[in-house]
């Protein structure tokens, strides 16, 4: 999950001539002769070279806790608990806040919203339901400034089905 998060991210951003080396958490990123390793730090070296820095500055601790939660645990479950728990954490984190980080779009939002988005467009509409914090999450962000061009819209219900 990792290595497609960080090809879709250099596409969103048109990085090119960029060396992406290992899998998962052995993940390499090289832009500009620039080499790092790690999905947080190489999710970084592309925001560093690409997006206004105001992004990249805003709440940088809570941003780097997102992106390792994201490799450490849910890019990496296992089990259809392991995602239900994931799910129900992130959901949680959002009943009072529009975004992971706040009230601003961050670049945890949009790491988030690229492995997600897939995997919501097979969900009915009672399993959005069920995650109602992430539905309208992903509801906002998908007409964000910063997605645009990523052409994946997920359909919701407008109003509530199920009890």
């Amino acid at each position: 999950m990792e290595k497609y998060v960080i090809e879709e991210l250099l596409k969103i951003n048109k990085i090119q001539d960029t060396k992406i080396t290992g899998e998962n958490r052995e993940i390499s990123l090289e832009i500009g002769g620039k080499k790092v390793n790690g999905f947080t730090t190489c999710i970084f070296l592309i925001y560093q070279t690409q997006i206004d820095e105001d992004i990249f500055k805003k709440n940088i601790s809570l941003v780097h806790h997102w992106l390792s939660y994201f490799s450490r645990e849910f890019f990496h479950c296992s089990s259809q608990q392991e995602l239900q728990r994931c799910l129900k954490y992130i959901d949680s984190e959002l009943l009072v806040k529009s975004y992971l980080c706040g009230f601003e779009e961050s670049i945890a939002d949009i790491v988030l919203f690229i492995s997600l988005s897939p995997f919501v467009n097979t969900w009915d509409y009672y399993t959005k339901e069920q995650f109602i914090n992430i539905s309208r999450w992903i509801s906002v962000l998908q007409r964000s400034n910063l997605l645009k061009g990523i052409g994946r819209t997920v359909t919701f219900s407008k109003t509530l089905l199920y009890c």
